[in-house]
């Protein structure tokens, strides 16, 4: 009975492993590994280290304001992976002050997802890169430091345009600059029918996600034969729907 117990427990133990690592392995597949290393200054009282990039990781340590900590990369919009030796975590990087260096930590961002806060707000507006490997640049200069790296069909959040540059929302509602010439804006609408499919892949009927009312705002960002790529906030999901039920 005891023995049979044991076996439970280590068990259970391997398939919570199985589980981390997978969901590591998701980071990775979007975000770049950084050759370089940052360093940042803790600006909270208190900041839990974790032994991976969300709050279902284990607190490992528990940094306070004014310790330094080496950065290694960015693992996702707003965790990064720091070095302490002798150990490793993440840290949530609303709460680090990068130092200033040569260059600031540069974050490759090689996923269309969604990595900024969006809203149906009339006033808002939002745009999409239509370029690969462009620079987001801490100030709207050239030769200003860049703070990341981001491909097409990267979305963001537009704050303001200054000359030839546009201001954006960036990194846990920190802002940077990106070359406007590099960036398409993003058409705001409605869904015209109740009852409206979104799917996962327009040529796929199964993929169906769920049905939307009529007036429900989305957001386009792309076309394909028949369909517009949609953000729907109210759900957050993102998908295809027929381009007769948007309202344009």
């Amino acid at each position: 009975m005891k023995n049979n117990k044991i076996k439970y427990i280590i068990l259970c133990i391997m398939i919570m492993n199985l589980f981390v690592s997978g969901y590591e392995l998701e980071f990775k597949k979007s975000f770049s590994e950084l050759s370089d290393i940052n360093r940042g200054v803790v600006n909270s009282s208190r900041l839990n280290v974790r032994s991976g990039p969300s709050t279902m990781y284990p607190r490992i340590e528990v940094l306070y304001q004014g310790d330094i900590v080496n950065i290694k990369r960015a693992a996702s919009e707003s965790w990064l992976e720091i070095t302490l030796p002798p150990i490793k975590g993440y840290i949530f990087s609303e709460f680090i002050d990068i130092k200033d260096t040569k260059e600031n930590l540069v974050f490759y961002f090689d996923t269309s997802e969604v990595f900024t806060d969006y809203s149906m707000d009339t006033k808002e507006t939002f745009g999409i890169v239509n370029g690969n490997s462009v620079n987001i640049r801490l100030k709207p200069l050239e030769d200003a430091a860049r703070v990341a790296i981001v491909n097409k069909k990267v979305r963001l959040k537009i704050l303001e345009k200054e000359g030839d540059w546009y201001k954006i929302s960036f990194l846990s509602k920190r802002t940077a600059y990106v070359y406007s010439r590099y960036i398409s804006k993003l058409k705001k609408s409605k869904i015209r029918m109740d009852f409206t499919p979104i799917f996962k892949d327009p040529e796929n009927q199964d993929s169906l996600i769920r049905h939307l009312p009529a007036n429900m705002e989305a957001l386009i960002f792309d076309r394909k034969e028949g369909f517009f790529k949609v953000y729907i906030e109210t759900y957050n999901i993102t998908g295809w729907v027929p381009e007769e039920s948007i309202i344009q």
